[in-house]
């Protein structure tokens, strides 16, 4: 199953690289529930709220998911390792993002979709 299929199924997914996939799937278990890992395929217990883009020849695209106890923000890179980041709260989670031009990307898209104050300051 790919991203989008997960997606249309309402289940959370991540292409693993390899590179981090150990505290990709620690982080996951924060929020989540791993259901299990199939090739480089981890899927777990969360909805796709957005579905990003890239940009700056840098980052690949950028996922956020809705979690049991939580959300996770998945970033593929393009030339280096993919990373997470995961917290309770949409605000928490935009504040953990190291890359802050990706967080004011991914508040961009939070506000579209009405899942984010435009006034959130992070």
């Amino acid at each position: 199953m790919n991203k989008i299929q997960a997606a249309r199924r309402g289940e959370g997914m991540i292409i693993l690289n390899g590179q981090a996939d150990d505290q990709i799937k620690a982080a996951i278990e924060k929020v989540s529930g791993v259901k299990g890992i199939d090739g480089n395929e981890l899927s777990f217990e969360g909805q796709r709220i957005i579905a990003g883009h890239g940009y700056n020849l840098t980052v690949n695209s950028f996922d956020i998911f809705k979690c049991p106890n939580g959300y996770v923000l998945q970033v593929y890179m393009d030339n280096s390792p993919n990373w997470i980041v995961v917290a309770k709260t949409i605000s928490g989670l935009l504040k953990a993002t190291p890359d802050k031009s990706l967080a004011r990307r991914a508040h961009g898209e939070l506000v579209k979709k009405g899942l984010a104050s435009i006034h959130e300051k992070f």
